[in-house]
């Protein structure tokens, strides 16, 4: 995009919140794949992972309004904090 079109860009309003969703998913599994830890027959990380994973969840439903899922969320998890 050049500087000058930026006064004529006009944004089309549509969003595909479902694109972003799945990135996000994909985001905290690799991050979440990092911290489990295996030495042996022990595995280290698996509640951090979890962890990770249910705070995401929560803030995708905070950043879409998902007003049921985020308390359902809230109310069933009950992150420790």
């Amino acid at each position: 995009m050049i500087y000058e079109d930026i006064p004529n860009y006009r944004p089309t309003g549509i969003r595909d919140t479902a694109r972003v969703a799945a990135q996000v998913v994909t985001g905290i599994g690799f991050i979440g794949a990092g911290t489990v830890l295996r030495n042996g027959p022990t595995v280290f990380g698996l509640t951090t992972a979890a962890t990770l994973f249910v705070a995401a969840a929560i803030g995708m439903a905070f950043a879409e309004q998902a007003c049921m899922v985020l308390l359902f969320l809230l109310l069933y998890c009950r992150l420790p904090f």
